[in-house]
């Protein structure tokens, strides 16, 4: 690769400058001038129209509308940065698929969501054992929304806003970086690992194999469309079963720390046949597919 920036916009990129800013700094900031707006907002009213000082904040839906907002002006003006900085959106393969494998898709789609999701009900019932108050109150009797603007919100943000975003960062940005400045393998191993943390999660290792899935397909495609959409159905997944969570406790429905140990424990072992199988199947289909050391970056492979 030559070393013109104009053509190379990565050159110029400083991963460790770009993840404070943009994961840290932008946010903080754009917080604080929205909740100076919101406050403004509030003021007036409360003089106009005698609104209750400080209403919009006791809001049900404030947070979630509050998030949402937040993530698309940041994601927006992501956007507008890289392409400043000099990046092609089309290079990056997002909005002119030629084809797409929908069956490759959907395996990974299956197994993915087998493998995390049986992980996640095993940390689950572990964490159970150790903190049972914590889990009872924040985990399984705890509902991300409060109603169905809330619902409506949250599932924009996680089927549609994220997605786009953390591929565009994850894949898009930080493994191609990376990839030039330690070699793909690191690239995708080391940007993988900072996809699992950076969700602040307890299931790293899920998320951290979820990561290296999306790098491995980003090469195998060269299209950048085919890890958003498999990002998108995983988190629809997630939030249809979030949903039937949120109605059930709705409902009156709450389980007690006893009752779920006692529906877990008879699971444990179909629940580790399944996590071993699927687990299986992604290492299969990481080694058939793992990308080689001189292969080309998938921005380089999409024409202007």
């Amino acid at each position: 690769m030559g070393k013109n920036s104009i053509n190379f916009p990565f050159n110029k990129l400083n991963i460790t400058e770009f993840c404070l800013y943009w994961f840290i700094a932008f946010p903080v900031l754009l917080s604080v001038i929205l909740l100076i707006i919101f406050i403004i907002i509030d003021i007036v009213l409360f003089l106009l129209v005698n609104w209750n000082c400080f209403g919009i904040f006791e809001n049900a839906n404030f947070d979630m509308v509050f998030i949402l907002l937040l993530e698309c002006l940041t994601g927006f003006f992501l956007f507008k940065h890289l392409h400043k900085f000099g990046f092609n959106f089309d290079n990056f393969g997002i909005f002119k698929p030629k084809s797409i494998n929908i069956k490759l898709i959907l395996f990974i789609v299956v197994f993915n969501y087998l493998f995390a999701w049986n992980c996640h009900s095993f940390n689950f019932y572990s964490l159970s054992l150790i903190v049972p108050d914590y889990v009872f109150e924040k985990l399984i009797n705890k509902s991300e929304f409060t109603n169905t603007i809330g619902i409506l919100s949250f599932s924009f943000s996680t089927i549609v806003f994220i997605p786009l975003l953390e591929e565009l960062v994850f894949r898009g940005i930080i493994l191609q970086k990376w990839a030039i400045k330690w070699g793909i393998k690191a690239g995708i191993l080391t940007s993988s690992l900072l996809f699992a943390i950076c969700h602040l999660n307890l299931n790293i290792v899920p998320l951290f194999i979820l990561g290296t899935i999306y790098c491995v397909l980003y090469f195998k495609t060269g299209k950048l469309i085919v890890p958003i959409i498999c990002h998108s159905l995983h988190n629809t997944i997630v939030t249809i079963s979030m949903i039937g969570q949120y109605y059930s406790i709705s409902n009156g429905e709450f389980i007690s720390i006893n009752d779920y140990q006692a529906s877990m424990e008879p699971l444990l072992g179909q629940k580790a046949i399944v996590a071993a199988i699927s687990f299986a199947v992604i290492m299969v289909f990481l080694y058939r597919n793992f990308p080689k050391q001189d292969d080309i970056l998938p921005y380089y492979r999409n024409p202007k």
